[in-house]
């Protein structure tokens, strides 16, 4: 998917993969944000009200029968452990990173900068030393077509994981953010790189030395770079501290850089070594843990971590302390008890907790029932532990607090003795692609997990006889949108090994989760992951799991994924132009030369004061170049359509070209990839969208489809007229909304209105008629950004449809029913699908996987003073 195309957003790439983490499936990581019970949990878990566990995708902890629990005890679950292999000699090529663009080698204050700089120097290309916090002043130096991130090598220090080389891996973030758009242009442009370098012991820490595990962090920051950005040549390298920083080793490095093969090579001196995942069953088993001994469960009061507890506590009968944020527990008032449908919970908070004449905006009522919601869940742990055999405490505390997490520890310590256990599973995530991710997220990211696990260890001391690291997949393969949380994991995989090492007789172990299969795994969810091979992890299994792995009497096993369907062969990251760029679509179909005067319904679509050409005509345009191009048929859909740079009309116009492919056959539809670009003033072509056209000689049957009825579980507060106020940017052409019917915690139903002709909004318009009907499907997508907002306070614009499905000829004049139902949401971003119907209830179109991506810049360019003073 990609944003609609304003300046502040640049780039937004395909959303959906194999490891995609459900933000509406208490979206974070599944051993991490494992307190999320339902969307709001996860905007407070973000918004920093609750430090919750973060993973893979977090599963809410429901009630399962004890049918359900027996089918999930016999379920095995994939182990497998990191290991490092031989690699093959690397084959040189040669680095290149396109004309008139610098490299930059970041000081690691040794030799070894400069002596690369110089060889590539020699190469031809521009080089130049920067140091890694240095301001960036872009009218000094030319344009950035590279950035090679090193670091010195440093040992472990033992009494705290935070060092310089904590704020030596921020700072290659921040680099990397700010030269995001240099790097992505570069890419296009002939050929960019983003490399890092560590040194550690050319196996990624799973050699034998004492690292600084914080070195780890940068080949999170590398591997998500090749998510996002898959027209840049991305490498991490780990170079063993042992080889020195003697010019060979710079012959080393550009010789691996410029390799292809996997992202990830480490260097030693008796050759290079890569990074496999090996099935290992555990046969060795000790638990070493006994009744009464403390364990101490960061952000494990509520869902996946505290499913985990209560799985420990009956397997050890140990006594617990519970870290969170969350205030103490109360107890649950009468009027809320035996409430367990959220809507019925919701209405009773608003009766018993707002006054008559007050009228709570979403957000306030949220945060309410969110407070309800984690109280509740928070008791259920301590009661569930409790039946399982053991004891347990909860203490509210900031666990990146040195001086709280101190004196919390100090306390049990003299009451129930030494710390035997440390489970750390606290975490947040806010999600963001690196150009537009804000610093200060990062920082609250990366330090709940790093910052956090640091107090635990420094006030457990030598104690514990088992330490388990909540990691995620995220760290071991990347993920887009969450490089901070894939950096911070990597820190916690080299500390393991580290510790592991140290501490003989205690089993220390970063458990690399994958998604949990909890109750906000929808049925679209689990087709997906099915569909991409991707196992969700039951609850119960995977908190045996967490138990087996301390039990683990092998040492070695210090980085475990837990999960299976994960794809280890990293693509090769040797491209030097971005394939997503290349023309698919080579026949034009029809020009038009595109300004305000002539397409006066532009003056209604302006964001930061500049029309800009909305998605719903662009689809119409894509559907008209397919059925031009092959007469006869019938526009039956589009899929696959994605804007990759919004079409801004200014006081020039823009002249457009629309593109198709031959038609390719598949089953009953004709398939016409279709693009639309735009000449720029030197002549180059610019690929603002593309799309697949589905055609046929006649639609599609309307299949039945049933929407939830928690669509409309709840009013919904603002009117169509205070939402275009208040909210939106729209102006009077595409006020599409016409009125709401109710809202839930997974979508909305509205009214929405029907385009005029297009001769009232287009001087010589293509068509007679409208193929689709651009206003009513604006008016989709308009809902995702109200649904978005009215949860979380931000604001978002949408930039990617999976699937568009027409079932009727013509939509009806006057309004159509619009059924939002949202089945991925984080406050970055959502996924929904919507149902169109006619007054008469006849099913019309329906749209599948629309993408809404946030961006904090946003409420300036809707007009907004800021998305959380909009809101609702």
């Amino acid at each position: 998917e990609a944003d609609l195309g304003i300046d502040s957003i640049k780039r937004v790439e395909i959303l959906a993969g194999v490891q995609e983490r459900d933000p509406s499936l208490q979206s974070v990581d599944s051993s991490e944000l494992g307190s999320m019970r339902t969307l709001r949990d996860i905007i407070t878990q973000l918004n920093g009200s609750e430090s919750a566990p973060v993973a893979a995708a977090a599963p809410v902890a429901v009630e399962t029968t004890p049918t359900q629990e027996a089918k999930e005890e016999s379920v095995e679950v994939a182990r497998q452990v990191l290991v490092s292999a031989p690699l093959a000699p690397a084959v040189e090529v040669p680095i290149s990173i396109a004309p008139g663009y610098e490299m930059w080698i970041v000081d690691d204050g040794t030799s070894l900068a400069k002596a690369i700089a110089e060889k590539l120097t020699a190469q031809g290309i521009a080089a130049r030393v920067v140091g890694s916090s240095d301001p960036i002043d872009g009218e000094a130096c030319a344009p950035v077509g590279g950035v090679i991130h090193l670091l010195a090598a440093s040992e472990y220090n033992e009494s705290s994981l935070i060092t310089p080389v904590t704020e030596q891996v921020k700072d290659a973030f921040r680099m990397t953010k700010e030269l995001a758009a240099d790097i992505q242009a570069a890419a296009k442009n002939g050929g960019a790189i983003l490399a890092t370098v560590s040194r550690m012991d050319g196996q990624f820490g799973l050699g034998d030395s004492k690292f600084d595990p914080n070195q780890g962090g940068l080949a999170g920051l590398a591997k998500t770079c090749a998510i996002e950005w898959p027209a840049v040549h991305c490498r991490a390298l780990d170079v063993d501290a042992a080889m020195g920083e003697s010019p060979e080793v710079a012959d080393r490095i550009i010789l691996e850089i410029g390799a292809a093969g996997p992202i990830e090579v480490g260097v030693r001196n008796e050759g290079r070594f890569g990074l496999t995942l090996e099935d290992r069953k555990i046969s060795r088993k000790k638990m070493p843990l006994a009744k009464g001994d403390v364990v101490v469960v960061s952000g494990g009061a509520r869902g996946v971590t505290g499913e985990t507890a209560v799985a420990l506590a009956a397997a050890s009968k140990a006594h617990f302390v519970l870290l969170g944020r969350s205030a103490a527990p109360f107890a649950e008032p009468d009027w809320a008890k035996g409430l367990a449908d959220e809507g019925q919970l919701k209405r009773a908070v608003l009766q018993n907790e707002f006054a008559a004449s007050k009228k709570p905006s979403p957000s306030e009522l949220e945060a309410a029932y969110r407070r309800h919601a984690a109280n509740r869940e928070i008791n259920a742990t301590q009661d569930h532990i409790k039946a399982a055999g053991g004891t347990v405490e909860y203490r509210s505390v900031n666990v990146c607090d040195n001086e709280q997490v101190a004196s919390v520890l100090n306390d049990v310590r003299k009451n129930h003795g030494p710390i035997r256990g440390l489970i750390h599973g606290a975490g947040v995530i806010e999600d963001a692609f690196i150009a537009d991710k804000d610093p200060t997220a990062f920082d609250r990211v990366f330090d709940t997990k790093v910052q956090g696990l640091n107090a635990l260890l420094s006030a457990a001391g030598d104690d514990p006889r088992a330490i388990v690291l909540f990691s995620s997949v995220s760290g071991r393969f990347g993920r887009q949108g969450q490089v901070d949380y894939a950096m911070a994991n990597e820190v916690l995989n080299k500390l393991a090994s580290v510790e592991s090492r140290r501490r003989k007789g205690c089993r220390v172990v970063a458990m690399n989760w994958g998604p949990w299969d909890g109750g906000m795994v929808t049925p679209t969810l689990r087709r997906q992951f099915e569909r991409e091979g991707v196992f969700l992890i039951p609850l119960q299994a995977g908190a045996k799991c967490l138990v087996d792995e301390i039990c683990c009497d092998d040492p070695s096993a210090t980085e475990v994924l837990i999960g299976g369907g994960f794809d280890q062969a990293e693509a090769p990251s040797n491209q030097s132009a971005s394939a997503v760029h290349q023309p698919q679509a080579t026949t034009v179909a029809f020009e038009r030369r595109v300004s305000v005067s002539d397409h006066p319904f532009l003056k209604s679509h302006l964001l930061s004061g500049k029309s800009v050409l909305p998605i719903a005509m662009i689809v119409e345009w894509l559907g008209h170049s397919a059925l031009h191009a092959n007469p006869g048929l019938q526009l039956k859909g589009l899929s696959e359509l994605r804007v990759f740079k919004g079409v801004i009309i200014g006081k020039q116009a823009v002249n457009i070209e629309v593109l198709v492919s031959k038609p390719e056959a598949k089953g009953s539809d004709l398939l016409v990839t279709t693009e639309l670009r735009s000449k720029a003033v030197g002549g180059e072509s610019i690929l603002h969208a593309r799309g697949t056209a589905h055609l046929g000689d006649r639609r599609d049957s309307a299949p039945s489809i049933d929407e939830p009825k928690t669509l409309t579980s709840e009013s919904f507060p603002l009117s169509a007229d205070e939402v275009y106020d208040d909210v939106l940017f729209h102006g009077p052409d595409f006020r599409a909304i016409a009125s709401f019917e109710g809202t839930g915690p997974d979508g909305m139903v509205a009214n929405v209105k029907s385009a005029p002709r297009p001769a009232e909004w287009i001087d010589a318009p293509l068509r007679g008629t409208w193929l689709t009907d651009p206003l009513v499907l604006d008016g989709v997508l308009q809902l995702g950004i109200v649904w978005q907002h009215a949860k979380t306070g931000n604001l978002s614009l949408p930039g990617y449809i999976a699937n568009y499905r027409q079932y009727a000829d013509r939509f009806p004049q006057g309004q159509v029913r619009c059924a939002l139902h949202v089945h991925q949401a984080s406050p970055s971003r959502i996924v929904a699908d919507a149902i169109l119907r006619d007054d008469a209830g006849k099913l019309i179109a329906k749209l599948e996987g629309c993408t809404w991506t946030t961006n904090a810049q946003l409420a300036d360019a809707f007009g907004k003073v800021s998305s959380r003073s909009a809101q609702a």
